[in-house]
């Protein structure tokens, strides 16, 4: 994954940011009866500002839960 992106900062307007993953366990977790699926969550940062633009897990689909 590319860890620099071109989004614009809705706090400064400043375009230069950058990708970074929250550790230990900042896991986005969907219960499903006794197992859990879960992704790492990811952040999109303005380098001018530290404003957290944007927050995403890379595969949304793998947090479906089947019926």
């Amino acid at each position: 994954m590319n860890q620099e992106t071109n989004e614009k900062c809705p706090h400064c307007g400043a375009t230069e940011n950058v990708i970074g993953v929250q550790v230990g366990y900042a896991t986005v977790r969907i219960p499903k009866k006794l197992s859990f699926k879960e992704q790492s969550l990811y952040h999109i940062m303005c380098l001018k500002c530290g404003t957290v633009i944007r927050s995403f897990v890379k595969e949304p689909e793998k947090l479906k839960i089947d019926k």
